[in-house]
């Protein structure tokens, strides 16, 4: 875990690869935990503001 946050948990994976290849690879593993954290019912919420409008 890299930080805990008030609304995330940050995690950090490092991993060797061609320099060519880096995007391709981050793409691929940030694809694959999505997708295994859906798999296991597990929601990335997004944080949310209530707005109040007062009109005068």
């Amino acid at each position: 875990m890299a930080t805990l946050g008030e609304n995330a948990i940050t995690l950090s994976l490092r991993v060797w690869t061609k320099t060519g290849d880096m995007g391709d690879v981050s793409s691929m593993f940030n694809i694959e935990a999505r997708d295994r954290l859906k798999d296991a019912g597990i929601e990335i919420p997004a944080p949310q503001r209530m707005l109040r409008v007062v009109q005068e």
